[in-house]
């Protein structure tokens, strides 16, 4: 990755700034070099990270500089930009908002106290290009428009060229300086969130949940209350806390679970999400979240790489691994679950277009109001791209089978289900109304055949069925 520090160089000193600047970089102990672009004007670049902090004072005429009552090109700086301008008109500006709509105004008021009868002013973002409009200031109709691409004429037009120029080298090394540092923080983030795992592995105060036993007596509550216990999760799939301890800024106590969230584009770590023995969840404070998943199955062998299955919840995710196990299916398609409803058209939508699946396949939680209506109605299917790069994203509430009699569940005797923790959840998922997720199918299919093996019950061998498009969606009940 290069390393950039950016110039202000007018077109009529452009021999002059490339000749120092050759003799300026010559004279570091590592390889610099000078560049220019139409996007990043001049610039230096080198692949040694210590040229940030270069001594390159011999190029200072050239050094970025930010004069806010010249020009704005980062919407970011706008507020100092605006309010330079209004206090040259003796006006001031509580809040500033930036709008494209040019019927879209907001109050100003002048410094002594006084405020128009109308609204007053407002930031408009028009072609990209900031503009500032006050209309009825003073209690007047004048109308000023300020333009920061136009900046006012002054006497030395040369001295205006270079603060304008100044100004936009400022702007493009502060977002090529905010860029490096996401990239650095991205880096930090995962080198922190292993340092912390490993150690906990190798202290034994964490451990992953296959080999669980080896080390400690603990048995996630979590687990159990969902029905996934029978599951073989995957090596080093997720890890249960042991024993009490502190890391990342937070504090973990034995039968915590823990889950790994990996960035979809960088495939890093990014940040964890704790579920705790009562079902209640969080994810690490400062941490990104957005386009994380956790993928069940990934380290399979023959892994067919061509189809993925999307959900919400990890408990979701984990039953619908644990069914795809259980008839032998989960070698045909990736699992992974993204956290959050607005995560999971996200990364839904990413993985189409990369262009890498042939088939992205959502199975949503069914949340309904108190009206027994969907909360979030599905978006309808669609096919990205073309050709070699075509996939199709199908979206799906839990396959719950229309043609079942689900009173049967209202009834359960002991004798038919022997599990208390199972009887209480059915009950709970009949109380709710509807299969809100594929974890309640799950769990209706255990009590249905009052066993672990969910391949013999009815229920599921519909929902594989309709997962893997050998049914259509007119035997279910959405």
């Amino acid at each position: 990755m290069p390393f950039k520090r950016f110039f202000a160089v007018l077109y009529e000193e452009r021999e002059e700034f490339k000749e120092l600047a050759r003799k300026t970089l010559k004279m570091l102990p590592y390889s610099a070099f000078i560049e220019w672009n139409c996007e990043d004007g001049w610039y230096a670049k080198s692949a040694n990270p210590k040229f940030l902090d270069a001594d390159l004072s011999a190029l200072s005429k050239y050094a970025p500089e930010y004069n806010p009552g010249v020009e704005v090109t980062d919407t970011n700086d706008i507020f100092s930009w605006a309010n330079h301008q209004l206090r040259s008109m003796q006006l001031k500006v509580d809040n500033i908002r930036v709008s494209k709509d040019r019927n879209d105004w907001h109050r100003v008021a002048t410094e002594t106290g006084k405020s128009g009868n109308k609204d007053g002013g407002y930031i408009l973002l028009i072609d990209e290009t900031v503009t500032l409009m006050v209309v009825n200031y003073h209690l007047s109709d004048q109308v000023r428009v300020f333009h920061p691409r136009r900046a006012v004429v002054l006497p030395d037009q040369a001295d205006l060229k270079l603060k304008i120029e100044k100004n936009r080298a400022y702007f493009r090394e502060k977002k090529y300086l905010a860029f490096i540092s996401q990239v650095q923080t991205k880096l930090r983030t995962e080198d922190d969130i292993l340092n912390f795992l490993n150690a906990g592995l190798l202290n034994q105060t964490i451990g992953r949940f296959r080999g669980l036993g080896k080390i400690s007596k603990i048995n996630p509550k979590y687990i159990y209350d969902k029905q996934l216990f029978f599951w073989i999760f995957g090596d080093d799939e997720f890890f249960v806390v042991t024993q009490p301890m502190e890391g990342l800024g937070q504090r973990f106590n034995a039968g915590d679970i823990i889950i790994p969230i990996t960035d979809i584009r960088t495939n890093k770590i990014c940040s964890l999400q704790i579920i705790y023995p009562s079902g209640s969840k969080r994810f690490l404070k400062g941490y990104p979240t957005n386009m994380g998943v956790f993928v069940f199955n990934e380290k399979l062998d023959d892994l067919e790489q061509n189809k993925i299955i999307l959900c919400e919840g990890f408990a979701t995710g984990a039953s619908i691994m644990s069914t795809l196990c259980s008839f032998k299916q989960h070698k045909h398609a990736l699992v992974a679950c993204c956290f959050s409803k607005g995560n999971l058209e996200r990364v839904a939508n990413y993985i189409a277009n990369s262009g890498v699946m042939r088939e992205v396949l959502v199975i949503a939680d069914n949340d309904i109001d108190e009206n027994g209506n969907a909360k979030n109605p599905l978006p309808p299917d669609t096919t990205v791209g073309s050709g070699l790069e075509k996939c199709k994203i199908s979206w799906m509430y839990p396959p719950a089978l229309k043609d079942f009699d689900y009173t049967y569940f209202r009834n359960l005797t002991r004798f038919q289900v022997q599990s208390d923790v199972l009887r209480e959840k059915v009950i709970k998922v009949l109380d709710y109304g509807v299969v809100n997720d594929f974890n309640d199918l799950y769990v209706l299919a255990s009590a249905e055949v009052n066993s672990f093996l969910v391949q013999e019950s009815k229920l599921m061998q519909a929902a594989v069925a309709r997962i893997t498009g050998l049914a259509g969606p007119e035997d279910f009940l959405w």
